[in-house]
């Protein structure tokens, strides 16, 4: 097979910062350059550098080793801000701050306070932190930190600690200055300040159950309800290392959002040794109050034009990869395979199924993209290749990230014109869920639950719709009768291994070795529907229906019946 386009072609159109590489054949793969930091605030892999945030108390011995291993064990240099506590402006001995951390063996450590804010702005006053690998704010009146340091080289030398992989800890008042949204005094009604915003989207308090501050915080988040309300027991921390946290000490964390996806509050607990990943915190509390989710109304799933392919695992049907060929123009049509792997994972383009069912019918303009992050999704090269695609396949990669990596760029308007323009979009079984209006089993952190905290919602290219893979396989029947009774409004689709739905108008047609399965609320007037004997919850106020659609069959997504049988090429497995 010859390449349509030559790599020294395609290499002089591209900025010197992304790589082509030419595979075998007609495939070729585009790797995007990883940016250490970058710039978003809602970068959702968190920032380098670690946090330990306390609840205040006699902090447990497990809780200051562990800050001294993360700001670099015997080589750390540590920086105490013993600001908050008063007696610092009177009593220059901080001795009593130092105490605690003199039994760690540590390159350095060092102390920084101000005793006026005009002092801590004086040239050079912060140069002590330039080096520093952990930084501890110690407890008192967060008022005092935030009146000092807010907006001062203090405060942006602390951030960069933490920019260039350092620690940044603190204990009661040092945990509540963490915030934005700093919780500075009061009972009911909180005193609201600001806070230097270590912790994005939080509110942080602290002494949280032993000085009974769960109103406080309710009444905080409700003139901040597109923040995380965080309360910290006293002995207890909380430690982010990027986007993963983890409860350590004697009490416990409570996590709060003011509505959930379906409008409710949601307060959970997590107890020393539970893990959270704070990104679907942060994800949750913004998309609470940007819309309604799902619409309270059924949506008709319809594809307007275009085809969209959903696939559940294993080997993809010959018969796919020649229609969705076919559907794309021919070989010589433009088709991008995207992929959605860790940022430095080594890409295996020769182990996509998609590709792999694709060689044996002469594909000439194949391109694989594989961005690290957000940044490389809109390169402009990329959005080259979607504009001109005829196909877009989503290949390897954890639903999470797919989100995490194309919701909000220019990437994902142009994949929905694929489809405006008569096009093909299709999906690798991991990836299926992604292009129906929820997502499902998208937990960061490999938890079992259907729809996960944050990472409800899919592409939506086809509305009301709930897809799941590995679906005979895996039993999972009662997992998707468990959402159709929180979202009735939905209709469940699962597919089986080795198998595939195409989806043209409102028709979907099976191809494959298994079947799909499609559930929904309402009674079927069409006699020839295989109901399923399962066991399982009533959900809503209407019975559920189970139909199950095998190769060669079509369903009629509108009138949710099967439609007439379609001959398929013997040739298909």
């Amino acid at each position: 097979m010859d390449c349509c386009f030559s790599f020294n072609r395609i290499r002089s159109r591209l900025d010197v910062s992304c790589s082509w590489y030419l595979l075998s054949g007609a495939f070729l793969l585009l790797l995007g350059t990883q940016n250490a930091l970058g710039d978003d605030k809602f970068n959702p892999e968190g920032s380098p550098g670690p946090l330990v945030i306390c609840g205040g108390g006699l902090l447990p011995t497990e809780i200051r080793e562990k800050f001294v291993e993360l700001a670099g064990g015997k080589h750390a240099k540590l920086v105490i801000v013993p600001t908050a506590n008063p007696r610092t402006d009177r009593d220059q001995n901080f001795d009593l701050f130092l105490e605690p951390w003199l039994h760690y063996e540590l390159s350095t450590i060092d102390v920084i306070h101000a005793n006026s804010r005009e002092e801590a702005g004086q040239a050079n006053f912060s140069r002590i932190l330039q080096e520093a690998t952990g930084v501890w704010i110690s407890g008192g009146n967060q008022s005092r930190l935030a009146d000092r340091y807010l907006d001062t080289e203090v405060e942006a030398e602390i951030r960069a600690v933490r920019g260039r992989g350092g620690v940044v800890g603190g204990t009661s008042a040092g945990a509540a200055i963490m915030s934005r949204v700093m919780i500075a005094d009061g009972f009911a009604r909180p005193q609201i300040e600001t806070g230097f915003d270590l912790f994005p989207d939080a509110i942080i308090d602290q002494h949280f159950s032993q000085r009974n501050r769960w109103q406080r915080l309710v009444a905080a988040m409700k003139t901040n309800p597109h923040r995380v309300g965080v309360g910290i027991d006293e002995q207890t921390a909380l430690v982010v290392l990027g986007r993963r946290a983890e409860v350590m000490g004697r009490g416990k964390v409570l996590m709060h959002l003011s509505a959930d996806d379906s409008g409710h509050p949601l307060v959970r607990e997590f107890s020393p040794g539970e893990a959270l990943d704070i990104t679907s915190w942060r994800r949750a509390a913004r998309n609470a109050v940007v819309q309604q989710y799902p619409l309270p109304s059924p949506q008709s799933p319809r594809v307007a034009s275009g085809s969209l392919v959903f696939t559940g695992g294993g080997e993809v049907p010959d018969s796919v990869a020649r229609r969705v060929m076919d559907l794309a123009g021919g070989p010589d049509a433009p088709i991008v395979i995207l992929q959605a792997g860790e940022p430095n994972a080594q890409t295996q383009t020769h182990d996509d199924p998609f590709a792999q069912a694709l060689q044996p019918f002469g594909p000439k303009r194949v391109v694989f993209v594989q961005p690290k992050n957000k940044s490389d999704v809109d390169q402009p090269e990329t959005l080259e290749l979607l504009r001109e695609a005829r196909a877009v396949w989503f290949g390897s990669g954890e639903k999470w990230r797919w989100i995490d990596l194309y919701e909000g760029t220019q990437a994902l308007p142009l994949i929905r014109q694929v489809l405006e323009r008569g096009g093909v979009v299709g999906a690798n079984a991991e990836a299926a869920s992604l292009q129906s209006e929820m997502l499902m089993r998208a937990n960061p952190l490999g938890s079992p639950e259907t729809v996960a905290l944050g990472y409800e919602r899919g592409f939506g290219f086809l509305p009301g719709t709930a897809v799941d893979r590995h679906f005979g396989e895996k039993k999972g029947f009662d997992e998707l009768l468990s959402v159709m009774k929180r979202y009735p409004q939905m209709m469940g689709v699962g597919i089986d291994e080795s198998t595939a739905l195409i989806v043209s108008g409102s028709t979907g047609q099976v191809h494959g070795k298994g079947n799909v399965h499609f559930c929904n609320t309402g009674n079927s007037n069409n006699t020839s529907t295989q109901e399923l004997n399962v066991k399982s919850p009533v959900v809503a106020d209407e019975p559920l229906v189970w139909q199950r659609v095998a190769n060669g069959e079509s369903y009629d997504f509108q009138n949710r019946r099967l439609v007439e049988i379609v001959t398929v090429d013997p040739g298909q497995r």
